[in-house]
């Protein structure tokens, strides 16, 4: 009898501790466990919890640190209109917050000091044409022996005296930024053209975002008359933590957003200082804003998250932040496996972007999960484990 226990016992421990019945074990403990952590809903709760989905997809995630910024004006594309010369205002045509484009007329003044430099480039045009002329000839004159080097030296003077004096009266007009076919227009009506009469345009297209002058002013050479400014694209002035610093470099995109109205819009990085202030301990970072639409504007403060892109997480999985709920110390989701089903799983989570959240571990792609009232739908999985 003892011999019969002893080989029953045996026995007993062999199915027990063999791998096969380990296996059938832990697969029906799987299949219990898995039972236990899905809820079924009927059609009335389901719709009252008012549930939204989101697919597990491939999506960059990268960790997000939120800092403040201010939006400024892009200063490559602001422009001062000073006259470079003294007149009086005598037309006014652009008022302040007009769109205006590249050579609109801005003004225009009655300068005495315009009509003498006009005056001297024609006298110095009529030299040149005329030095011209005689240096031509005397060459002429010599090649048949019938003047003297003598005088082709001193024609040849004279010329070179009028070429200098030309392109000296020219230079005073270029500063104006007028064509020399424009001068010479003015010089075939010199006898009835009014050459007092100077016209100041616009260097770009723009708004003017400031206008220091009235008709009648008397303005200066180098009196800030208007400040033009292209608002199509703008900067983002953002103080970045020295600690956070490495993680931002140029090229890469800042998410921005304003809680006045809730706009939001990405910028990419375009400097990066390579020196911080040692008082705020902080790195200024500049992002470049399109602004085509004009929607937003200079001075506005907006809250900026910066992008961590230190490593390549293009392929990695990920799910609505808000499908992510905390339970018992772990991270989980609910995954939809049927129209009234939600199978609770447990899932290991990566970097957050505050809008979706990376995936390591426990779903797979194309997953659906429950991304709206997941706190709801918890507390009646809660209910059901406590019956």
């Amino acid at each position: 009898m003892k011999h019969l226990n002893k080989a029953f016992s045996f026995l007993i421990y062999i199915l027990i501790f063999s791998p096969a019945f380990t296996a059938r074990v832990q697969a029906a403990e799987e299949v219990k466990e898995k039972k236990e952590s899905i809820i079924q809903i009927n059609g009335e709760s389901l719709v009252n919890l008012n549930l939204e989905f989101g697919k597990v997809i491939n999506r960059p995630v990268s960790a997000a640190t939120p800092v403040s910024g201010a939006i400024q004006l892009d200063a490559t594309r602001v422009y001062d209109v000073v006259p470079r010369i003294s007149g009086i205002v005598s037309k006014d045509y652009q008022a302040l917050g007009d769109v205006i484009k590249a050579g609109d007329s801005l003004l225009q003044i009655e300068s005495q000091e315009y009509a003498l430099a006009l005056i001297k480039y024609f006298e110095a045009e009529h030299e040149m044409e005329h030095a011209t002329k005689s240096y031509s000839r005397e060459q002429s004159l010599v090649e048949k022996k019938v003047s003297s080097s003598e005088l082709l030296l001193k024609a040849e003077h004279d010329y070179r005296i009028a070429q200098i004096n030309h392109t000296a009266s020219l230079q005073i007009l270029k500063l104006l930024h007028l064509p020399e076919s424009e001068l010479h227009r003015l010089l075939n009506q010199v006898d009835h053209a009014d050459l007092t009469k100077y016209e100041i345009s616009s260097p770009a297209d723009g708004v003017i975002i400031k206008k220091e002058v009235r008709l009648g002013s008397d303005v200066k050479p180098d009196q800030m008359l208007f400040t033009i400014a292209d608002l199509s694209h703008l900067w983002v002035d953002i103080k970045v933590p020295i600690r956070e610093a490495g993680s931002v470099k140029v090229g890469s995109n800042v998410d921005l957003s304003t809680a006045i109205d809730q706009r939001s819009a990405t910028a990419k990085v375009i400097y990066v200082a390579p020196i911080a202030d040692d008082v705020t301990r902080t790195i200024l970072v500049r992002a470049e804003l399109d602004n085509i639409k004009g929607t937003w504007r200079p001075g506005t403060a907006v809250s900026v998250q910066l992008r961590d892109s230190s490593s390549d997480n293009s392929s990695a999985l990920a799910v609505p932040l808000n499908a992510v709920f905390d339970i018992e110390g772990a991270k989980a989701v609910f995954v939809q496996k049927a129209k009234d089903k939600f199978q609770l799983v447990t899932v290991k989570t990566g970097a957050s972007d505050g809008e979706f959240v990376r995936i390591l571990s426990g779903l797979k792609k194309d997953d659906t999960v429950v991304s709206r009232n997941v706190v709801q739908l918890k507390a009646q999985f809660m209910m059901q484990g406590d019956e």
